[in-house]
């Protein structure tokens, strides 16, 4: 099954409004349209960026997003949320359920260099990481 069936289906689990999971699919498709072909060894250039008020379905967008990517041969995803940690925490443990052929990595887990590196290396993954300054600079 591709990734982007797995979230789609688990957004008609959890809203229960087909229309609205069809309203996060065509957003997410919106994004997919201005993003970088991830086999064009880089010779593209594309910034872009998912925002919202408080539960406006930001996380949806970004997963269905994401798992568009995924399908299309991105690796690695990398997500920023808040510096909050319970909202951080809400955040990874939605990609971890939204996601579960993909390997996720939470901001701990880029801690151990080595560890990171073979992880990345191994598949496809999705980080997920707050937008603090020093968990960037470890990331980096």
């Amino acid at each position: 099954m591709r990734h982007l069936d797995q979230v789609i289906e688990l957004l008609k689990a959890q809203i229960g409004n087909d229309a609205e999971v069809e309203d996060i699919r065509k957003t997410a498709r919106e994004v997919t349209e201005k993003w970088v072909n991830p086999l064009s060894g880089g010779r593209e250039d594309t910034n872009g960026l998912v925002y919202g008020l408080v539960q406006s379905g930001k996380t949806g967008v970004l997963t269905v997003t994401g798992a568009m990517g995924a399908d299309e041969g991105y690796r690695t995803l990398i997500i920023l949320t808040s510096d909050i940690d319970p909202l951080y925490q809400q955040t990874l443990n939605r990609v971890h359920e939204a996601m579960p052929g993909i390997d996720i990595l939470g901001k701990k887990d880029f801690q151990d260099c080595e560890e990171f590196l073979g992880r990345i290396k191994g598949g496809t993954c999705a980080i997920v990481t707050t937008k603090n300054t020093s968990m960037l600079g470890k990331l980096i």
